[in-house]
């Protein structure tokens, strides 16, 4: 077994987390995936695009991810590649997505049957160049380029015309991959409710029999003691071995036409101060997080250590969202909010009770790109309600939660100046050499729309 402190920093190889607890200085070991996992290119077809030339969508899929009813599947970036186009050349990103289906069917799974703990996609083998304001910039557990969780299918990843994720040559990708199988959960321990036993699978409460590693009380990173690789959460038949497979795949949308793409980063501010993970409950008071019996309000301020425009953003939650508010030097700019499932019939993308989507702080196809400045204060006010009586995200009741994340995501293009726009078929696309929006807008013709 290989084994390192896993902190929110990335460090050497792992293949177990081990973390050290809060409240000792005992050692938790926290098994996760030990063996190669690689994903692999399917296809790819060239396709026409009104901007740029040589395009091309690239599909991939994920080995196979086989569970039994309850279990939990864990890996970590040292053993998880993820493949990506390797054209010998700079290439822009311009577009992804990401589905999870059943093998052999390629139906999209509900999340009702695999949970989507979280996803995070990184651009190097330990690491990446996703930028963790104030909690280790570059190479940080929340420094990922894509993913996040449950929202796969309700949070598109794609950059206005004109900007896109630029990969100098060839990048080694990874991530980290934590998924949940929710099917024949046992109500025993939950008052005869399914909602509640789910609710405590997904958040990874302590329930008896999970392992070791799984105890009362456990905060933060500790959680995942509750729902480690291979780990079951309470099932009606747990003598049943018998497994579904699945794979995690996706759509690459990418171009060598780089000259005219501008490069865009991912950023991240952590509402929690670098906590990453909090157990919310009533109440309960921290540096970052204020709760009274209903609601609790967490909230974060870094200031922008570079200039450029904001061009995508949202804030990552988990079941229990209110919405969260960017404000800029006080001045409140957006807010994101979650959607919650409503298809008794769990539709893939719209599963009862959970958190599917959101409505972005920042959505390219309908809001501006913001522009922020160097020093600007950025703060971060994340709403939760932890009212046992919120009855949003039903069959999964309200009340506490457990492993509750804030991470406001944005993409942001590094500039010391403002954005210019250039007309492109009675379109303003951001680039070089041009002129400011407005005046784009007012020249470009009656029709034009800003990408």
């Amino acid at each position: 077994m290989r084994v390192c402190l896993f902190a929110p920093l990335f460090g050497a190889a792992v293949a177990d987390m081990v973390l050290q607890k809060r409240d000792s200085s005992e050692p938790l070991v926290i098994k996760t995936h030990d063996g190669p996992f690689v994903f692999e290119h399917v296809a790819s077809t060239p396709i026409e695009h009104p901007l740029y030339g040589d395009t091309t969508t690239s599909f991939y899929s994920s080995p196979d991810i086989t569970l039994k009813t309850g279990e939990a599947w864990f890996s970590l970036p040292d053993i998880t590649v993820m493949k990506m186009p390797r054209p010998g050349k700079p290439y822009g990103i311009i577009a992804v997505q990401y589905d999870i289906v059943e093998k052999g069917t390629g139906r999209s799974v509900p999340l009702s049957e695999m949970y989507s703990h979280h996803w995070l996609v990184y651009d190097r083998l330990i690491g990446s160049d996703g930028f963790n304001i104030g909690c280790g910039g570059p190479d940080t557990w929340v420094s990922n380029i894509y993913g996040a969780g449950g929202e796969m299918r309700g949070v598109h990843y794609v950059y206005p015309d004109g900007f896109g994720h630029v990969v100098p040559v060839n990048r080694h990708w990874s991530a980290n991959i934590h998924f949940i199988r929710t099917e024949d959960l046992s109500t025993t321990y939950f008052n005869g409710s399914i909602g509640a036993a789910t609710k405590s699978c997904v958040e990874c409460e302590y329930a008896p029999g999970k392992g070791i590693s799984c105890t009362k009380g456990q905060e933060g990173f500790e959680i995942f003691g509750c729902c480690f690789d291979g780990c079951r959460c309470p099932v009606n038949n747990p003598e049943d071995k018998s497994s579904k497979t699945y794979n995690l795949v996706y759509n690459i949308t990418w171009t060598t036409d780089v000259e005219r793409v501008n490069p865009v980063r991912t950023y991240v501010i952590d509402v929690f101060g670098c906590g990453i993970l909090e157990n919310l409950k009533p109440n309960k008071a921290t540096v970052n997080t204020k709760c009274d019996d209903k609601l609790c309000i967490s909230t974060e301020t870094r200031k922008m250590p570079v200039s450029g425009t904001m061009q995508w953003a949202y804030t990552h939650q988990h079941i229990g969202a209110v919405n969260t508010t960017l404000s800029v030097n006080g001045v409140p700019v957006c807010t994101s909010f979650p959607h919650a499932g409503t298809d008794p019939h769990d539709a893939p993308g719209n599963e009862k009770g959970y958190v599917v989507g959101f409505r972005m702080c920042i959505d390219p196809a309908l809001d501006k790109p913001l522009q922020i400045n160097k020093g600007d204060e950025l703060t971060i006010v994340a709403r939760v309600s932890v009212d046992s009586a919120d009855t949003r995200f039903l069959p999964i009741p309200g009340g506490e939660h457990n492993g509750f994340m804030g991470l406001f995501y944005f993409f942001f293009h590094e500039s010391d100046a403002p954005g210019t726009y250039n007309c492109v078929n009675d379109r303003c696309v951001a680039g070089p050499g041009g002129v400011p929006l407005k005046i784009c807008q007012a020249a470009c013709g009656h029709g034009s729309q800003f990408v």
